[in-house]
């Protein structure tokens, strides 16, 4: 695992991951049993659904609408821009789709 020099870890300390997730109307359920001690989740809402309607419980989440129904890779690429200055040492950018 690589990370920048002025985020290493020290000891034994676990560094926090943001996960990014970008959502339509798919069951996002299964991020309220993530540790929010591990992870920060970003939401990014592409087609206007709201928090309660996917399911999403609000802790250590930043619920985000943007607007237009455009692919994942935009709220990736506006999660990567807004936060440019202090992102996390580990960032998971996922769909939210389960592969079976």
């Amino acid at each position: 695992m690589c990370y920048r020099e002025k985020f290493k870890p020290t000891g034994n300390e676990k560094p926090k991951a943001a996960l990014i997730l970008a959502v339509c109307k798919e069951d996002a359920t299964w991020i309220n049993a993530l540790s929010c001690d591990r992870f920060d989740k970003f939401v990014y809402s592409k087609c206007g659904a709201s928090s309660l309607s996917l399911g999403i419980e609000m802790d250590c989440v930043a619920f985000t609408h943007l607007e237009g129904e455009g692919k994942q890779d935009f709220a990736y690429m506006y999660h990567i821009i807004q936060h440019y200055d202090n992102l996390h040492n580990l960032n998971v950018f996922m769909k939210v789709r389960r592969i079976p």
